[in-house]
């Protein structure tokens, strides 16, 4: 969902006061709240794997306010694994599907952006920089 505020319908708003009443956005794909962990992973990441098994970096990036599902999406449930795991499974296994051919190198980080905070935290090392 999107929602569009008017900017002059609030004159206190100082910020947003001089942006155009007309926004215009456009996406690969949209998901409605029956989207399953699969029907996300399939649409939006599981066609990187055959470029990672390339050599080929990978970045998958969750952006959204707070409680909109960011988190759900990447890791999931133990019943409903989201992206991150889902990942990580089909790489490991495309990489026993072809070990006998390649050596491979698997390196990874995620990363938290906490805008409110001003933090980056990277939640492998449990480590925190500001960022701002």
């Amino acid at each position: 969902m999107v929602v569009l505020m008017d900017p002059m319908e609030d004159p206190d708003d100082i910020l947003r006061a001089n942006r155009s009443r007309e926004k215009t956005y456009m996406f690969d794909v949209a998901f409605d709240y029956s989207a399953s962990q699969e029907e996300v992973y399939r649409a939006t990441t599981r066609g990187l794997i055959e470029g990672l098994i390339s050599g080929y970096n990978a970045t998958v990036f969750a952006y959204g306010p707070t409680g909109c599902g960011k988190t759900y999406t990447m890791l999931g449930t133990d019943k409903e694994p989201g992206i991150y795991v889902r990942t990580l499974n089909d790489l490991f296994r495309a990489i026993e599907e072809t070990s006998d051919d390649m050596l491979y190198s698997v390196s990874m980080s995620y990363l938290e952006v906490r805008t409110f905070s001003h933090n980056l935290f990277h939640v492998f090392s449990s480590r925190t920089h500001r960022i701002i």
